[in-house]
């Protein structure tokens, strides 16, 4: 909570400290916004820069999402650098403003012939989602009446597509169009 608080604070201020503390945050892997090893995705890089301007140095430790969530009611992290904003998760963390703008999108196999356009067009169809992804309101209503198969990350979801397990996946945009890259 406090990377996130002090993020908003002290981006618009010079910083005054001339020793750094470092801002510890956490986040589950989750390409292309936080990246495993060493090199810093999206989100990561946003962060890191906008704390580094406000006079913090930023640490990102990756690790399972329950995990952390649970290390940041704790107090042991002091924010996470990249997270969908929900009411419930709003009892418990303080959000900064939006820095990064993603969409959800369905993505079935071409050679299927689907056209997903509205969420009615789900009906039916066997449909891929996340665990843990904060899908909204209306999507979730929408997948209680549906044929639901969860799995955990991306690569998974499609995956379950490309395995004919599902019919569609709901994911990430920009996290598809990374693992599709890469595979």
């Amino acid at each position: 909570m406090k990377a996130l608080f002090c993020s908003l604070l002290l981006i618009i201020a010079p910083p005054i400290l001339a020793d750094r503390e470092t801002v510890n945050l956490g986040n589950e892997p989750w390409p292309p916004y936080v990246l495993s090893g060493e090199q810093k995705g999206t989100a990561e890089q946003i962060v890191c820069e906008a704390l580094d301007r406000a006079g913090w140095d930023c640490d990102i430790q990756r690790g399972d999402w329950e995990e952390t969530l649970q290390q940041v009611a704790s107090s042991e992290l002091d924010g996470i650098a990249a997270v969908w904003h929900t009411d419930e998760r709003a009892d418990s963390l303080l959000f900064s403003r939006a820095y990064l703008t993603n969409r959800l999108v369905p993505v079935v196999l071409t050679e299927n012939g689907l056209s997903i356009k509205t969420i009615e067009n789900l009906s039916g169809l066997r449909v891929v989602t996340e665990v843990k992804v904060a899908y909204g309101d209306e999507i979730k209503a929408a997948l209680d009446r549906l044929r639901v198969v969860e799995v955990r990350g991306v690569d998974n979801a499609l995956r379950a597509v490309q395995n004919d397990e599902a019919d569609v996946a709901l994911v990430d945009e920009l996290s598809a169009r990374d693992f599709v890259s890469r595979t």
